[in-house]
């Protein structure tokens, strides 16, 4: 549930696992604000990204992301589409009224006919962006501006729900040239700010992803940085149903550069999974980092690196013994984690053929075990494209993305 840029490195907003609900969102129940009902016009797109996935079942997943038109006037238009267990196909998508650039960085699928994707837009009263959401009905999706945080650079980079009607998104803005956590509730007709605490003495704090188990609990997770420390320490928070409180979580010792857990997924409200990465000494390469809360406190768990070091950036968990986390490593390198309730283990991921560079933004899982990540590949022209792959319980495999 998230979008790419922290404090010490790149994430994607992770999309935690998708929570039951059987309730679906009407179009009545949507008003239908600052929507124009222009869609994307694919034959004009340049390059593409996938950023969230959100899976309601093995066959059933949405993702997001952002496309770009190559127009002068437009530079990007919000992506989705939809996957149902053998082929993924584009659905269009309205784009916020008077926007320049707009994209989609999480989404969260209570049920197939339920959806909601969050993230930014800019036009000419806020050129740095504000935050904008989408809700899926299972035929259409509908334009929701949600209130202002203030601020600039606003966006919301995580997103959970529990059913069409509950929501939790959370994100970030700029105040005072810092970085600080905003969060947002849903209630079927209306997205509400939330009072969002952060730790004594900060001067940024980011909240990149969240899991709703119910109504009354949720996790978030990121990261902040206290006094004038370029040097970020790893977040959490926890949602009650009417308000926030910070959670404590450890650091790694020698993490010395910055650490941040900026995806999490919870299977329920004594079981959650935190990934992300840190910097060692020296800075010359980062290192997994995995933190598992049992419903009074979180911890370490070791995680084993990729021989050229590595950051997890997202995470899913069907159930608390089975958790899928994915990530990146050197040389634009693809890996995956795979938790067993004990311990990590390291899964091959194939990387696309041809690729300069290779991304993996997002992953869900479903209860039966079956993943599906997304994220997105250039070769030597930079054009960037979006990827997917299908965990099948043994190996993953590439699946192809229309565009």
């Amino acid at each position: 549930m998230r979008r790419p840029g922290s404090a010490s490195f790149i994430v994607r907003r992770g999309v935690a696992a998708a929570l039951l609900g059987s309730a679906g969102l009407l179009l009545a129940d949507i008003p239908a604000q600052a929507a124009d009902g222009s869609g994307l016009t694919l034959a004009t797109a340049s390059q593409a990204v996938l950023i969230g996935v959100s899976c309601s079942s093995a066959n059933s997943c949405v993702a997001v992301g952002t496309v770009s038109t190559g127009s002068p006037s437009f530079t990007g238009f919000p992506l989705a589409e939809s996957w149902n267990g053998k082929a993924w196909a584009v659905k269009t998508t309205p784009h916020p009224k008077g926007a320049t650039n707009s994209n989609l960085f999480a989404v969260s699928c209570s049920a197939a006919s339920a959806c909601m994707a969050v993230g930014s837009y800019e036009y000419a009263a806020a050129p740095t962006g504000v935050p904008f959401t989408e809700a899926w009905n299972g035929k259409t999706w509908a334009v929701i501006i949600p209130p202002s945080p203030g601020g600039s650079d606003a966006s919301l980079n995580g997103v959970s729900c529990v059913s069409a009607r509950a929501c939790v998104a959370v994100g970030s803005r700029i105040i005072g040239g810092h970085n600080n956590a905003f969060s947002e509730r849903w209630n079927g007709s209306a997205w509400t700010l939330k009072a969002t605490p952060t730790p004594a003495r900060t001067t940024y704090s980011n909240l990149g992803d969240i899991a709703c188990r119910s109504a009354t609990f949720c996790m978030a997770t990121g990261d902040y940085q206290v006094g004038n420390s370029s040097k970020s320490r790893t977040l959490a928070e926890e949602w009650n149903g009417s308000a926030w409180s910070i959670k404590a979580t450890p650091n790694p010792a020698d993490g010395v550069n910055g650490d941040g857990i900026p995806g999490v997924a919870c299977s329920s409200p004594g079981a959650c999974v935190a990934v992300g990465g840190y910097g060692t000494p020296g800075g010359q390469r980062s290192l997994t980092l995995a933190e598992v809360w049992n419903g009074r406190t979180w911890a370490i768990h070791a995680t084993p690196d990729p021989a050229a070091g590595g950051v997890l950036s997202t995470v899913s968990c069907g159930t608390a013994s089975s958790c899928m986390a994915v990530g990146g490593s050197g040389g634009s390198a693809l890996f995956a984690e795979q938790w067993n309730g004990q311990a990590w283990a390291i899964r091959a991921v194939p990387r696309p053929g041809g690729a300069t560079f290779a991304s993996i933004n997002s992953v869900s899982c479903a209860a039966n075990g079956v993943c599906v990540a997304v994220g997105d590949d250039s070769g030597r022209s930079n054009v960037e494209r979006p990827v997917s792959e299908v965990w099948n319980g043994r190996a993953w495999t590439l699946k192809t993305v229309p565009l």
